[in-house]
């Protein structure tokens, strides 16, 4: 089982989000999955947070995609609900 679940609201925020990826990948912990809930981002957004996971190339990344914005709060339970973590 999977020690730790990071759940990350998204919405337009390209210009942000690598770094705080890169961020979840330097701590020490190893065994966690991180999941990025994109909470209903413009197209263009939506492509730039694909090719920036593709781009740190972590299986550990992962991208749930919400077709409505609905606000951090329901974006982070959209991922609790998706979380395999402890």
């Amino acid at each position: 089982m999977i020690r730790v679940s990071v759940i990350i609201p998204f919405f337009n925020r390209s210009h942000t989000i690598k770094r705080c990826l890169i961020s979840v990948q330097k701590q020490t912990l190893r065994d966690f999955e991180c999941l990025i809930v994109d909470d209903g981002s413009d197209a263009n957004e939506a492509l730039a947070l694909q090719s920036i996971t593709d781009e740190l190339n972590d299986e550990r990344f992962k991208i749930i995609t919400l077709q409505n914005n609905s606000g951090g709060g329901a974006a982070r339970n959209a991922g609790i609900e998706q979380a395999r973590g402890e």
